[in-house]
């Protein structure tokens, strides 16, 4: 018996390591291919999936996926930013994101019941605050460590900090819900229901790539004036699939958007307003239906 338990036991362990590995070479991959700059030693980007799958994760299974988060961000910081900032530092920016996104999960989960499926409105909404509130944290947090250490200065901290924050809560809005939503619905997806959807989820692009040449095509401000067609096809995907489809609808809408706003080089104010009309659109699409409740799968992934 002890020795089915002990076999049990390394399978479930070796697992979890894969898995664990899984979503950290994810991390730095997304870490590499994302037009991140540094700016005063803090690592900026328009948007950060990364984090967006990793705090799906931590959401999901709690400190090992803060562990993840942490190690990634170590990785991240060496080989793909290659910082020149001192061992110490770069480990204790990887400590307060980690540290900081798994505490407030977890208070999300304990204190304010949040069912990581995403059964309910008050779900996606708890979740959204749950990545706003950890957000301010780090950025307040990473902010204070950067001035302390004299790497920045007082006349820094809005350019500095309200960037990465943006970042952050944009990568978490986008890339967090529509994970844990597949997570839910994994054993639900066959292939016959994937090839139903191809060719509407082929108009969906089309049409995100019209806009998106629209706005290009025009150019100037008055491009950017046609910025909200691109929510066109996630209101659509929300009214047909209701949060599943404006999950998925936002993430190719912000990756089209990704590459407009590395171009145009101005994305800080035109990220704000993404943030905002991704919540907006999350909470559209979650009225539409309420998926029944499952019992949590038993892996802690």
């Amino acid at each position: 018996m002890s020795g089915t338990f002990l076999l049990s036991r390394l399978s479930s362990l070796a697992l979890d390591g894969a898995m664990a590995g899984t979503f950290l070479a994810i991390y730095v991959a997304l870490a590499w291919v994302s037009p991140i700059h540094e700016y005063k030693s803090l690592p900026i980007t328009p948007w950060n999936p990364g984090l967006g799958v990793l705090f799906a994760l931590i959401v999901r299974a709690g400190l090992p996926g803060g562990f993840v988060l942490c190690v990634g961000i170590i990785i991240a910081e060496i080989f793909v930013l290659q910082s020149q900032r001192e061992w110490l530092v770069i480990i204790a920016i990887a400590a307060i994101t980690s540290s900081s996104y798994t505490f407030i999960a977890a208070a999300a989960r304990r204190y304010l019941r949040l069912d990581v499926g995403l059964t309910h409105l008050r779900d996606v909404l708890v979740l959204l605050g749950a990545g706003l509130v950890g957000a301010v944290t780090v950025a307040v947090l990473l902010t204070a460590l950067l001035i302390a250490s004299g790497q920045i200065g007082t006349g820094d901290i809005l350019a500095a900090s309200v960037p990465l924050l943006v970042g952050d809560i944009i990568g978490i809005a986008v890339i967090s819900p529509l994970l844990l939503r597949f997570a839910f619905r994994r054993r639900e997806i066959a292939l016959g229901r994937l090839l139903s959807f191809a060719s509407e989820g082929v108009l969906y692009v089309v049409v995100i790539g019209a806009a998106l040449w629209a706005i290009i095509g025009s150019g100037g401000e008055y491009g950017f004036r046609l910025f909200y067609l691109l929510f066109v096809p996630v209101v659509v995907a929300a009214v047909r699939h209701g949060l599943d489809g404006a999950c998925l609808g936002l993430a190719v809408t912000q990756l089209g958007l990704v590459g407009l706003l590395h171009l145009y080089r101005a994305w800080s104010s035109v990220s704000a307003r993404t943030l905002i009309a991704s919540s907006a659109r999350l909470r559209h699409g979650s009225r539409k239906r309420k998926p029944r409740r499952r019992k949590p799968h038993a892996s802690i992934w």
